[in-house]
């Protein structure tokens, strides 16, 4: 079955012998919550953790898999770190974290819908290191202290790709990637050198190709662009 949290006064979740939660488990509107603590949960159909104000770290240590999951709305939460988890079924949404610096999730090699990463003020890089597709969209939006996203091993996007409005963005890393299936929109990122868009853009018709539109505008003109070891960097005036 599912298992639903929503309790205003609840300061402490800790289910140590937890394993598995066949239905969703959500957990929202705690705002007294500071400490959750599930050491042993490997599977959920689905984890939900939104407006519960007061706790700074949010660990999943043993999570391997989940449908979907979704980490919004949490003013106070600093750090997200899910170690084990390698595989979402259907989307992965890091949305309004105010106070979010980090969010780790060193090991996902699938997933299968959407990654959506918007309005994260504090946060100023996200990487999924050995993720190689994304089934869906990607959206990166309104991360207004973002300067870097690596995502090193991704080949392939299932639909739309829209980088935008990430106003301190200067480094968009994705070396593999080779197809966007959708359509392509990287637009008003003022700091991210317009050369190292257009620099994608060919790697992308290089190889398997962009399916829809593309529309990039509103980035950094005043860069230039140079190879080196394999590698375009650019040089951007103060």
């Amino acid at each position: 079955g599912s298992l639903n949290v929503e309790a205003r006064d609840l300061t402490s979740l800790n289910l140590p012998l937890l394993t598995s939660v066949g239905g969703a488990m959500e957990v929202s509107g705690s705002n007294a919550l500071t400490s959750f603590e599930l050491p042993a949960l490997e599977s959920v159909a689905a984890f939900g953790f939104h407006r519960n104000d007061a706790l700074p770290i949010l660990e999943l240590p043993s999570l391997a898999s989940t449908g979907n999951m979704f980490i919004g709305q949490n003013s106070g939460l600093a750090s997200v770190s899910v170690p084990a988890l390698n595989s979402i079924g259907g989307e992965l949404g890091v949305e309004g974290n105010e106070a979010l610096a980090s969010a780790s999730l060193p090991a996902l090699v699938s997933l299968d819908r959407n990654l959506v990463v918007k309005n994260n003020t504090a946060m100023t890089s996200f990487a999924l290191p050995v993720l190689p597709s994304v089934g869906r969209d990607l959206e990166v939006q309104r991360n207004i202290s973002l300067t870097s996203v690596l995502l090193p091993t991704l080949a392939v996007v299932g639909n739309d790709m829209k980088v935008w409005g990430n106003p301190t963005l200067t480094s968009l890393s994705l070396p593999t990637l080779g197809e966007v299936r959708g359509n392509l929109e990287i637009r008003g990122n003022v700091g991210l050198a317009q050369c190292l868009v257009d620099a994608l853009v060919e790697q992308l018709q290089a190889n398997a190709g962009i399916g829809g539109t593309v529309a990039t505008y509103g980035n950094n003109d005043d860069c230039t662009c140079e190879e080196v070891e394999g590698v375009v960097e650019a040089t951007c005036p103060p």
